[in-house]
């Protein structure tokens, strides 16, 4: 049973085990804890082991100054953090947020461990790209897409917004256009109205589309005309294009990053006072 792990009379697949984070020792309870096992679909429970010696049992990544045992590839959410108030945790400077789970059931630690070296952890043999606060490996990103933030958006400087695999958006500061520099994304920007970067290690499938059937089922009046497909964790995900299948193919299926020259600096925009928002909870 390689892909399982046994934690005390627990046995569950592995990559359901998140992070083990330390537990403080209650006097009250017989059965001593030494470690919270947060599991990925958001719950947990105390272990007797301690995170060091779980991680040494089952080959997870372990996090000395931390004294936290991480999955490696697990669904694992990496953010850069700041915490209001500095003087907080007994002085010991924390810089990075790590969750797994979603909504009500979401859990989540804080690190003093960098996050680009905590992301390294988590994702080993994997290029990191930083988007805003989060650490994402490239292979899960499906493509970057400009966002025009709407009124009530904490973020106003938001450029840009990644589509993960995961099905989770996460908005930035750059333009398809950087973003696809900076990272060797492949730029479909045509005079449809399509301004887009996809990721060329990703497999995709693409098709014409009918704009009057499209718009019949999506209640939409844009003139559609192909439409860029995925496999997602559990089924088919799909990117409606309104430039035609000639003009995007070249592009979508493109497998070596584009020549690009370097997009023009732009004025500034204020930021944000409250950032780093994506379209939900992991």
């Amino acid at each position: 049973m390689e892909n399982t792990i046994k934690i005390d009379s627990r046995r569950m697949n592995r990559p359901l085990v998140a992070f083990v984070t330390p537990a403080e020792p209650d006097p009250s309870r017989s059965d001593q804890f030494h470690s919270w096992v947060n599991l990925t679909n958001g719950r947990f429970f105390g272990a007797k082991g301690t995170p060091e010696e779980i991680a040494k049992e089952h080959g997870l990544a372990y996090l000395p100054d931390d004294q936290v045992a991480i999955n490696r590839g697990a669904d694992i959410r990496v953010r850069s953090y700041t915490p209001a108030d500095a003087s907080a945790n007994g002085g010991r400077p924390l810089k990075t947020e790590i969750s797994t789970g979603k909504g009500d059931g979401r859990r989540w630690h804080y690190l003093s461990a960098d996050p680009d070296s905590v992301a390294r952890s988590v994702f080993p043999d994997n290029e990191i790209i930083t988007i805003h606060r989060d650490r994402i490996p490239k292979s899960q990103i499906v493509f970057y897409e400009s966002y025009e933030p709407r009124e009530d958006d904490a973020m106003q400087n938001a450029q840009g917004s990644a589509r993960l695999l995961s099905g989770r958006s996460i908005r930035s500061e750059l333009t398809p256009e950087e973003f696809a520099f900076e990272h060797g994304f492949n730029h479909l920007k045509t005079g449809h109205g399509d301004n887009i970067a996809f990721n060329p290690s990703l497999t995709y499938i693409s098709e014409a589309v009918d704009p009057a059937t499209i718009n019949a089922k999506t209640n939409s009046d844009k003139n559609w005309q192909s439409r860029v497909s995925w496999e997602g964790p559990t089924r088919q995900e799909s990117k409606l294009l309104l430039a035609p299948i000639e003009a995007a193919d070249p592009v979508v299926f493109k497998t070596a990053p584009q020549a690009s020259r370097r997009p023009a600096p732009k004025a500034d925009k204020p930021a944000s006072p409250a950032s780093g928002l994506d379209d939900g909870p992991i």
